[in-house]
């Protein structure tokens, strides 16, 4: 699959592979060589492994060659991440977060369906709270500390303690987890108009508990 046609990654596929990414580049320049792959490579990852159809080192031999192709001795983040978002396009993000998390050692991740619950809890208070519209307008402009129209992880925490998610009820991992699927464009902050647009679609579609 070229680059141009490879889908968009989530935030949850990119997180757990930059976080793969980071673990295995040991000496900490930025690319990965074969040796520091092969430190954590795990066939827990590969069915055929599980299956007894490969060993774990011919399994590792097929991923290096397809990682490293044409004699190549480094891979870099983008290509690292545009691998395995072409390989495993077809998987589901908590199925592709569970073969990377396998194969590169146990990677811990927030699954779809906790950030689902999150989200609505999210929702929920939302809805309690009078016009939407307006309590979202009102509780993002008290914690855009800055007033720039954006909310940045740690601004983003507090208003989720807002809506009664606070740190004693989920862990940081899951707020993370819950900003990264609304941060579609990998800036880093959450921009008031998209944000708001998506949380006044979703709570047009959601019932509360």
């Amino acid at each position: 699959m070229s680059a141009e046609s490879t889908p968009p990654l989530t935030g949850a596929r990119r997180s757990i592979l930059r976080r793969a990414f980071q673990k295995l580049d040991t000496d900490h320049d930025g690319q990965l060589t074969a040796s520091e792959l092969r430190a954590s490579f795990s066939g827990l990852g590969d069915n055929r492994v599980q299956g007894g159809e490969l060993t774990e080192t011919q399994a590792f031999a097929e991923l290096l060659r397809e990682l490293l192709p044409d004699g190549s001795q480094h891979i870099l983040p983008d290509e690292w991440e545009q691998y395995f978002a072409s390989k495993h396009a077809a998987l589901s993000d908590d199925a592709f977060c569970t073969k990377v998390s396998r194969m590169w050692g146990g990677l811990p991740f927030v699954t779809q369906k906790r950030v689902d619950g999150l989200e609505a809890k999210l929702l929920d208070s939302l809805s309690s709270q009078g016009s939407e519209r307006e309590v979202l307008t009102r509780i993002f402009r008290k914690y855009d500390a800055n007033e720039d129209g954006l909310l940045q992880l740690d601004e983003f925490e507090q208003f989720c303690g807002a809506f009664g998610l606070s740190r004693a009820k989920c862990s940081a991992e899951e707020i993370r987890a819950l900003f990264e699927r609304y941060d579609l464009d990998d800036s880093g902050n959450l921009a008031f108009r998209e944000f708001s647009a998506a949380m006044l679609k979703q709570a047009a579609g959601h019932r509360p508990r």
